[in-house]
């Protein structure tokens, strides 16, 4: 079942690299035909990383790994509670050529159990003509630690996708947010706090490549500034669990300057997006509803709503309008909204827009990510304990030969890595060897 499910989650990560991801668009719809893409809409392909067959793959193999786990946890205790301790000298163990001391045995198996604890091997015990050592016994636990560090990153993720998001805001200079647009459509995430853009700066190379842009931030709790510091790129601000990022800069359409005449006179007002003012010698009101640079290749435009006795009208203001009504002739009949004499006996131009930077920033949250990361460390720490710790166990046998001496046979075992094993019994009889001679 493991590897069924990770051939899924494999196969699936190939779909969503060659599938475009972030949501169905009309664009995909023409490319693929109206079938196809519904076929596949319905299964989540384009958003396949938020989909629920995804997630069930996820908790699948969460719930694999807790299962292969128990089943096999029992066993493993077993194993290291069976100690086979100095009981028996294993004559199939890996074995070297012995040693032979002018010592007695008590003597000898003393000094080969300080050599034992010195090379690390905790558990030693003697018995009769038998010396015994054991390390490593940990080792057994490392594919637990796998297992548990996975199931911790799919929390993880699974936590940063249904409760995190991500989206962008652009914030001209002066001007705060306290929501943003979410990626892929999906709508506008309120912060619970607001985003000020004292100032922006874009530096350039001779080329005109930028060097660098960079904005001063200034965020807001309930209207208190609560952190301010200078955002780059690759330099994020972290709030209450939010990054944010400088991802863009541009320009855009600020304040227009509107000129507004009747057969009383003329006057100039400047008034930018969500701003109102009146008209001189009436109770007429006007609201600044957009503003834009070039609106459908016509040149710049405002549009304004106007609340009038009768009623709200709405009309286009067109900087270009006489240029605009010479190619297109009879455009004011078929679209009465460009009429910039609408609102009769008031006449509106529109004499000026006035161009004001913007920073765009990236803002996301991901709760999960300290669980992906603490998840991380453990699978790390879980394949270090497998591939470098092994279970070793050494037994040095005592005979004695006669004369006043002894013969000491070493022998071992390892649950892997027997070279290791080998190594290690070459140092323990070398160090037997060299306190003989002294």
């Amino acid at each position: 079942m493991t590897l069924t499910l990770l051939f899924l989650i494999a196969l699936a990560a190939i779909v969503g690299t060659l599938v475009p991801q972030g949501g169905a668009t009309e664009e995909l719809s023409r490319k693929l035909g109206p079938g196809v893409f519904s076929l596949l809409n319905a299964l989540q392909i384009f958003d396949l990383y938020h989909s629920v067959w995804f997630y069930v793959l996820m908790g699948l193999l969460a719930a694999n790994l807790i299962a292969c786990s128990w089943a096999r946890f029992p066993s493993t205790l077993k194993i290291l509670r069976k100690r086979e301790g100095a009981g028996s000298f294993p004559e199939s163990g890996e074995a070297l050529p012995a040693v032979e001391l002018s010592e007695g045995g008590e003597d000898a198996a003393k000094r080969i159990e300080s050599i034992l604890k010195k090379s690390k091997f905790g558990k030693t015990q003697i018995s009769e003509n038998i010396v015994y050592g054991e390390k490593g016994a940990f080792s057994h636990f490392g594919v637990y630690f796998v297992h548990l560090s996975v199931i911790v990153i799919i929390i993880g993720a699974v936590m940063g996708s249904l409760m995190g998001f991500d989206g962008y805001v652009n914030i001209p200079e002066g001007a705060a947010v306290d929501e943003i647009m979410l990626k892929n459509g999906k709508g506008i995430q309120p912060l619970g706090f607001s985003i000020r853009c004292d100032s922006f700066k874009a530096e350039f190379y001779n080329t005109g490549a930028p060097r660098e842009f960079r904005s001063e931030i200034t965020l807001l709790k309930d209207g208190a500034p609560v952190l301010q510091g200078p955002l780059t790129v690759n330099n994020p601000l972290y709030f209450e669990g939010v990054r944010i990022f400088q991802a863009s800069y541009g320009e855009e359409a600020g304040e227009a300057v509107l000129g507004i005449r009747n057969p009383s006179g003329s006057r100039l007002v400047t008034a930018g997006r969500g701003d109102s003012f009146g008209l001189q010698g009436s109770s007429i009101q006007v609201y600044v509803l957009r503003v834009e640079k070039d609106l459908m290749r016509m040149g710049p435009a405002v549009k304004l709503a106007i609340d009038t006795p009768d009623g709200e009208v709405q009309l286009w203001v067109f900087q270009e309008i006489q240029q605009i009504m010479r190619e297109h002739p009879g455009i004011l009949q078929m679209a009465p909204m460009f009429n910039p004499a609408l609102v009769s006996p008031y006449t509106f131009s529109l004499e000026a827009i006035k161009s004001r930077q913007f920073t765009g920033l990236q803002v996301n949250s991901d709760p999960g990510l300290p669980l992906v990361g603490a998840g991380a460390a453990l699978m790390i720490f879980g394949f270090l304990v497998i591939y470098l710790m092994s279970r070793r166990q050494i037994w040095a046998k005592i005979e004695n030969i006669g004369s006043g001496k002894v013969r000491v046979r070493v022998a071992g075992k390892s649950s892997r890595d027997p070279v290791g094993l080998e190594r290690e019994i070459k140092r323990v009889i070398e160090a037997v060897r060299q306190g003989a001679k002294q």
